[in-house]
């Protein structure tokens, strides 16, 4: 594991970008068509927790498609688009 931690590079997104294994899930921005990807997924899981919510079903269920939907919007509010 290589950490750069110099004056120029200090940012969350650069030190993420040094771990392999986690460079492709911080990608510096989202194409449009990937962010449409993400929006879309992340409205299916959120309809997906909605139903199941109101007819009271699995934990398990609530919890994966209200974790999935919180990252597709979380994804969509702070990682930039390019243009």
């Amino acid at each position: 594991m290589r950490l750069s931690l110099n004056r120029r590079q200090t940012g969350v997104v650069q030190i993420f970008l040094t771990l392999p294994f986690l460079a492709p899930f911080f990608a510096p921005s989202l194409t449009p068509a990937s962010a449409t990807v993400i929006f879309v997924l992340g409205c299916l899981a959120g309809y997906r927790y909605r139903a199941v919510w109101k007819a009271e079903g699995p934990r398990w269920q609530l919890w994966l498609t209200g974790l999935v939907a919180a990252a597709a919007f979380l994804t969509l509010g702070f990682v930039p688009m390019a243009v």
